[in-house]
């Protein structure tokens, strides 16, 4: 982001809201110093930026400027990264087929470049996405391939996000006593990993699937 925005002040830009709106929508592509590498990065950023403060559509318009040239200019690491956050911006605002597609995109793309943790984060995104769609067998499919490839990249978060994943998937589709036991051993060992999200997510659907038992005393520990 810092080498984008120093190619934009060369340019007499002005920065505003301290840092990810530099300026309107193709503003970068009307310097004459800007390289294709430059804008894709920039508009890469954005989308991840709008991404994270919750402006979804904001995301997805500057995900499809940054993709073309991410293709032609950027890295493997980054399409993939930049097709999962604009796949998760799709899901976000219920268009799960566009957000599927994109998923898929980059997967294909982080095979191809033997990424395994690319590999890792899109396998969990499409498996909360089927989860969510009532696919369950696919979610299911998915968290197991996003374990295996978390595995391979030393990566403790996405694989006990991938075993959470398929603990919620099976909960979803009525294999309650599988999801209990799952989550279980999911959540004794997301403590040591620092990850609050996934702390938070793998007790929440634990104390659920445990309510659906009827083991209030279990749930309330």
């Amino acid at each position: 982001v810092q080498r984008a925005l120093e190619g934009f002040h060369k340019c007499g830009g002005e920065v505003l809201d301290e840092s990810d709106r530099v300026r309107e929508q193709g503003g970068l592509a009307a310097c004459p110093e800007a390289h294709d590498s430059l804008l894709a990065q920039y508009y890469g950023e954005l989308s991840a930026t709008y991404n994270i403060k919750g402006d979804m559509r904001q995301s997805v318009s500057y995900g499809l400027l940054a993709l073309p040239l991410m293709r032609q200019y950027g890295s493997e690491e980054d399409v993939a990264i930049t097709c999962g956050n604009m796949g998760i911006s799709y899901r976000r605002l219920g268009q799960n087929d566009s957000a599927a597609i994109l998923y898929q995109q980059g997967l294909q793309v982080a095979m191809q470049a033997a990424d395994a943790e690319s590999q890792a984060y899109l396998s969990n995104n499409l498996s909360v996405l089927y989860a969510d769609m009532g696919r369950y067998d696919e979610s299911i499919a998915y968290a197991d391939k996003a374990a295996e490839a978390a595995r391979q990249a030393g990566d403790d978060v996405e694989r006990l996000s991938a075993q959470a994943n398929k603990g919620v998937a099976l909960l979803l589709n009525g294999q309650t006593d599988a999801a209990v036991s799952l989550l279980k051993f999911t959540a004794a060992q997301a403590d040591s990993t620092g990850s609050t999200p996934l702390k938070l997510k793998t007790l929440n659907y634990l104390l659920k699937a445990l309510m659906e038992k009827h083991q209030w005393d279990a749930a309330t520990v």
